[in-house]
């Protein structure tokens, strides 16, 4: 198919290197497609299906799908940054109302929950915090001979504590 545009979005010739064309993120005629790809590709419609309905190419709608992943996880991205730099002014606010409190007052430890709170969710944010399941999940990611070799470590690991206890004790009841 060709390109129906006209004028200075469809670039020029005459520059070293072939013709020039403006970014994707600059041009108003993208931006307004990728948001009708979005909105057909939300309704069910095939990339076939909406390439016929826009009158463009597959490779275009595939090409603007691409794109609205890349503007979701650009605007992901900014929101994460957003929170990050709130919740590191809460724990700095937090932090000099802690160093405020004196040691016999009660909003101590609450302050202090607060915090680590905080760093939890800043953590979170940032990835460096590790999920207990991410953990489990690697441990046992489907290779025989490392799960049973993981099982037979902890195995020896938990035996010894049943060694040290001992065998339970019953009562005779009389």
């Amino acid at each position: 198919m060709s390109n129906p545009r006209t004028g200075s979005t469809k670039g020029y010739r005459g520059q070293k290197g072939g013709s020039h064309q403006i970014p994707w993120r600059d041009d108003r005629e993208i931006l307004a497609r990728i948001g009708q790809v979005r909105r057909l590709k939300s309704q069910g419609l095939t990339a076939p299906e909406i390439a016929l309905r826009l009158n463009v190419s597959r490779e275009t709608v595939f090409s603007d799908l691409q794109r609205d992943r890349e503007l979701a996880a650009e605007s992901a991205t900014d929101a994460r940054e957003e929170h990050l730099a709130n919740l590191r002014e809460l724990w700095r606010h937090t932090y000099e109302l802690l160093a405020q409190t004196g040691n016999q007052s009660l909003n101590k430890s609450a302050l202090v929950g607060q915090l680590r709170q905080i760093e939890m969710d800043i953590a979170k944010l940032d990835g460096s915090l590790v999920d207990r399941t991410l953990v489990e999940a690697t441990l046992h990611n489907g290779d025989r001979d490392l799960d049973e070799e993981i099982e037979r470590r902890l195995a020896m690991v938990a035996r010894p504590r049943l060694v040290e206890q001992g065998p339970p004790q019953l009562e005779a009841a009389g």
